[in-house]
């Protein structure tokens, strides 16, 4: 504003001197957005000036140019923006849509497979259930087959260890038996005389093949009338002393005759209407510590030479 008040008054100051004053020039401003060029120009001839005009009109016109240019190169680059963001809008909106469909496929797919998986636990579960009830019915099967064979084993078992024990036992009684003791009575020396009183002797043996042990023996002597069995009445308590026999050797029981018999009871004895007995018993230990005993009963013939034996108290056990 100073420089124009100057330029003004300079020119009034000169027009006052020499020609009619032309027009004072002004500042010009070009600008453009917020820029401002400011010019001064000194006062010039009317052919400058002119021309000046000329040249900013020229360069106004080609600003204008380019700036409509500018503008359009703008609005294209605009235009192609948009239609670049409204294709990558479809884009993004197609794949969105893509998206949510694979989704909507991921899902039902994923259903699909839990419902598969469902059902195959359910398969499974069916199945093991099965092979439990199949293992439980083999099992329990198994164990009643098991158990009837284990019985029947056991039964046979039982019957081969009871038959093996019964033939052990067998063998062993056979054995024993074999080696036991044995005694027996080999005779009887006694003479029967009127008005003569006799000793009675019993000879015993050991025909076994051990010796026998606590050898102890009773010896009587009866006469009853013929038909009647004589009672026999001894104890093995009132034997006398005991021994040991052993195998082939005799010993001997020697008893006094009890009493004198008469002419009479001779004759009886001789015609069979009277009957004398010699018996007794022999009771032993064989080694294996069983008891055993041996009885014996004779009776003289008509003769009264010799003695027969009873047909009763004779056995060997």
């Amino acid at each position: 504003m100073e420089n124009s008040q100057r330029s003004d008054d300079s020119g009034k100051s000169q027009s006052e001197t020499q020609l009619p004053t032309p027009p004072s020039s002004t500042p010009t401003v070009i600008g453009s957005g917020d820029q401002t060029v400011k010019s001064n120009t000194r006062q010039q001839p009317a052919s400058n000036q002119s021309s000046d005009a000329d040249n900013i009109s020229a360069q106004l016109q080609r600003a204008e140019i380019w700036m409509i240019c500018l503008t359009a190169l703008i609005v294209i680059v605009g235009g192609l923006q948009w239609h670049v963001m409204s294709g990558q809008l479809e884009q993004m909106k197609s794949g969105s849509a893509q998206t949510d469909r694979l989704i909507d496929k991921a899902d039902s797919i994923a259903k699909s497979m839990t419902t598969a998986i469902q059902q195959n636990q359910v398969a499974i579960d069916k199945a093991a259930d099965a092979n439990r009830r199949a293992i439980d019915a083999s099992d329990s099967e198994n164990r009643r087959i098991v158990e009837s064979s284990t019985a029947q084993s056991k039964k046979a078992l039982d019957a081969s260890i009871e038959h093996s024990k019964s033939a052990l036992d067998f063998s062993i009684e056979a054995s024993r038996l074999d080696q036991r003791a044995w005694i027996g009575v080999t005779k009887i020396d006694s003479i029967i005389e009127h008005d003569k009183s006799t000793e009675i002797s019993v000879h015993i043996r050991n025909t076994g093949k051990t010796p026998a042990i606590d050898v102890h023996g009773m010896v009587v002597f009866e006469w009853k009338p013929a038909g009647t069995i004589p009672e026999l009445k001894y104890r093995e308590e009132d034997a006398g002393g005991r021994s040991i026999l052993v195998p082939g050797y005799e010993s001997t029981i020697t008893i006094p005759n009890p009493r004198l018999f008469s002419l009479d009871e001779t004759n009886r004895m001789k015609s069979g209407a009277l009957k004398d007995y010699t018996a007794g018993t022999i009771w032993y230990k064989d080694i294996f510590d069983r008891h055993w005993e041996t009885t014996f009963c004779f009776t003289f013939d008509h003769e009264l030479k010799a003695l027969t034996p009873c047909l009763f108290h004779n056995s060997a056990r």
